[in-house]
């Protein structure tokens, strides 16, 4: 929480879920990956403060999945498949 010097952060493909604020305040990120194929369950205030021009990288075949999942889909623009 409130990393302002972590420019990419990649999640580990066990990581089913994020707590409260458990990503929160990454304003410097430029690239956050999630290579899990199922969306990890995060709260509302997860992502909260994460750099507007961050890219979200995720599997192409879970993309639709990531941009609909409850809390992701907030930053479904910034999703990209790989």
């Amino acid at each position: 929480y409130q990393n302002t010097f972590c420019l990419k952060l990649t999640l580990g493909l066990n990581v089913s879920d994020i707590a409260s604020n458990g990503l929160g305040v990454l304003s410097a990120c430029n690239e956050l990956i999630c290579p899990r194929q199922t969306p990890p369950t995060i709260t509302a205030n997860v992502l909260t403060g994460l750099k507007s021009t961050c890219v979200i990288k995720v599997p192409s075949a879970s993309l639709t999945a990531y941009q609909a999942a409850t809390n992701w889909s907030t930053h479904a623009s910034k999703m990209v498949g790989v």
